[in-house]
């Protein structure tokens, strides 16, 4: 058998935008096609092993394994291996990434906080009173310099980040709500404000008068109302989830 196998990232669309990685598999025969069996092992031991039965692929043909293709969310040690009719393994790849010691990462200095967001894992505009999902860290709040896929409550999790858990779903969930009920109670606010000066312009005749100042302002007040309702609908979509 001749193959070769290399570790790329990607981008998982599955997983909305999140930085992952591919095992890619070739064949190197100039003519022949390779019939394989093959599989995915976990190191943790926390994922069942993913075989695959009589693969085919063509000289010099590649295939792709990653989340979006097969349902494997490649992290550190996972292996992918070639095996015999026994199960033997006769070749081996391990995804095994640079990992920065603490304080090294020039980034996050070991915090493994995403710089831009600094761990929040959303953006706020001050100007426009939106937020929006980080683009760096894709609204993980996970430093993307020093990002290693590493599963929750394995040995290396120990290692990495002193503890058996990572920075989670959970907690970039709960940052995101905090974000945006302090966006919806800031908008209220300036609702209560707009409507309450649209009033006093209307009491002094301003709305005639200085009819162009005026329609400025109804439009600030429909632009912050839209922004009410969008911070409303994104925060009950995030409590469902």
């Amino acid at each position: 058998m001749s193959f070769r196998g290399k570790f790329e990232p990607f981008t998982s669309l599955r997983q909305g935008g999140k930085k992952s990685y591919s095992f890619v598999l070739t064949c190197k025969n100039m003519l022949m096609p390779e019939t394989f069996d093959c599989a995915i092992m976990d190191c943790s031991g926390q994922q069942q092993t993913q075989f695959y039965r009589h693969l085919k692929l063509k000289a010099n043909e590649s295939k792709v394994f990653n989340y979006d293709t097969c349902g494997w969310d490649w992290c550190q040690g996972d292996s992918f291996v070639i095996l015999n009719e026994k199960d033997k393994i006769l070749q081996r790849w391990d995804l095994n990434l640079k990992i920065y010691a603490r304080g090294e990462c020039p980034e996050c200095h070991g915090g493994h906080k995403c710089a831009k967001c600094n761990g929040s894992g959303v953006i706020t505009d001050i100007h426009t009173h939106t937020i929006s999902s980080c683009r760096v860290c894709n609204g993980t709040g996970i430093c993307q310099t020093c990002f290693v896929p590493i599963r929750s409550g394995s040995a290396i999790a120990q290692e990495v980040y002193g503890t058996h858990s990572l920075p989670n779903a959970d907690m970039t969930k709960q940052r995101k709500v905090s974000a945006l009920q302090q966006t919806i109670s800031n908008l209220e606010a300036q609702i209560a404000k707009a409507d309450m000066d649209a009033r006093m312009m209307q009491l002094k005749g301003l709305d005639v008068s200085a009819r162009t100042a005026y329609m400025a302002h109804i439009e600030l007040q429909h632009t912050l109302q839209r922004q009410l309702l969008n911070a409303q609908y994104e925060l009950q979509q995030l409590m469902n989830t």
